[in-house]
């Protein structure tokens, strides 16, 4: 577990340049009085959630995001102000299972929209085979659940259109704006879907080795086995039965290359690279973003594409 850092605003963002998003160098966003403006006030648990609510709010909301920069959502604790920061909110994002801790929190009388309860995560009982092989499974983890939904990119445009829904319930005098806001968006995950389809449908190995087992939903979508060092939460420690069946799998299908993610640590899959003789390359969860990433203006949809630009290198694709 680690110390959070304050929550801060999603308009934020354009200081960050400056700032870097070092608590010595910004502020936390201010937690707002909701009669204050006429802007709508949304909470998101996680990046996904609040980088569609601020491209569908647009300039009627104003987003705040719970999980710092480089902080993974698994073992995010909120603090008193962020829960404070929650009440005096319209709109409460929760996506499900991976911020589990968002579930539980009295959201007052904010409307808590949660994902689980509206798309139907993958589950997979076979998926918690290895469990009795490690000592602790994290808390949070439903078991055989993948809560990854916004990796999809048809999926993702199932999110945009109930967070749509809700800004329109919620500010009819803006329902208009917020329509056109999600169109653009989902246009734009439509073209990510094209552009994954028509990239990796020629490809000479279907098989990857990730990290973590947060891409089930991308190897549904496009015909990849996905083959997880551990599993649903990033923290799980694979059994070393489990290490040495991924080994030989590398080997008897010439896999050459090993994903490791951004806010996980490497070093797993950086061991197994080095035992089957591949390398490592990132494919990014998307469940934040690092200060780096968002310096340099990254976003969901720049590493949706910059995921496809690595699948295809490890997939050697034509």
């Amino acid at each position: 577990m680690y110390d959070p850092l304050p929550t801060y605003s999603m308009r934020s963002l354009s200081l960050l340049p400056v700032c870097a998003l070092f608590i010595s160098a910004c502020t936390a966003a201010p937690i707002t009085d909701p009669e204050s403006s006429d802007l709508l006030h949304i909470t998101a648990s996680m990046y996904p959630l609040a980088f569609m609510a601020e491209r569908i709010g647009g300039e009627y909301a104003d987003v705040t995001l719970m999980t710092p920069a480089g902080g993974e959502p698994h073992d995010y604790e909120p603090t008193p102000r962020d829960i404070t920061t929650i009440q005096s909110s319209d709109v409460f994002l929760v996506n499900g299972v991976v911020d589990a801790w968002a579930e539980e929190i009295d959201t007052g009388s904010a409307t808590r929209v949660l994902m689980e309860e509206k798309i139907s995560f993958y589950q997979d009982s076979e998926d918690s085979e290895d469990s009795e092989d490690s000592e602790e499974t994290d808390e949070h983890d439903h078991v055989g659940t993948d809560p990854h939904i916004w990796l999809d990119p048809v999926l993702a445009q199932e999110m945009a259109i109930i967070i749509r829904d809700t800004l329109m319930a919620r500010d009819v005098p803006h329902a208009d704006a917020y329509k056109m806001n999600a169109d653009m968006l989902i246009q734009e995950l439509q073209r990510i879907d094209t552009e994954y389809e028509t990239g990796l449908k020629t490809c000479n190995l279907r098989s990857i080795i990730v990290s973590h087992d947060a891409f089930r939903y991308i190897g549904r979508r496009y015909q990849i086995d996905i083959l997880p060092i551990s599993g649903l939460s990033p923290e799980e420690e694979p059994s070393a039965k489990k290490l040495a069946e991924i080994t030989d799998i590398a080997e008897e299908r010439g896999i050459k290359h090993v994903f490791f993610e951004t806010l996980a640590s490497p070093k797993l899959a950086q061991t197994l690279a080095r035992e089957t003789g591949a390398t490592s390359l990132e494919l990014n969860p998307l469940e934040g973003l690092t200060a780096e990433d968002a310096a340099n203006g990254k976003n969901l949809l720049s590493l949706m594409r910059q995921n496809l630009q690595n699948l295809r290198i490890a997939m050697v694709c034509q």
